[in-house]
């Protein structure tokens, strides 16, 4: 009908893609998480208070800025996250 459409993405989805965003930066403010995994911030402040509520995420300061950075916990998180998808990906699945 309309390959234009847009497809609504899983939470998971949402969570790897805001890890991801933060492991490539290093460490992220919330607009580059913003853009980087193309949420909007009335959604993104909960799931990053989430994240960091269940130690994925930690926020820093640094000159007055808030950044936020992966722990190991979310990084090993990511790394099964990005293992799992592997697997439905070769059996035609997605996140």
């Amino acid at each position: 009908m309309n390959d234009l459409r847009r497809q609504a993405r899983s939470k998971l989805s949402i969570i790897r893609d805001v890890l991801k965003c933060v492991k490539d930066e290093g460490k992220a403010p919330i607009t580059r998480i913003m853009y980087g995994s193309r949420i909007p911030y009335d959604r993104l402040e909960p799931l990053l208070n989430e994240l960091m509520g269940k130690n994925i995420l930690r926020r820093i300061e640094n000159n007055g800025r808030k950044y936020y950075v992966i722990t190991e916990k979310g990084d090993k998180l990511l790394s099964e996250i990005d293992r799992f998808k592997n697997v439905l990906e070769k059996l035609g699945l997605e996140i």
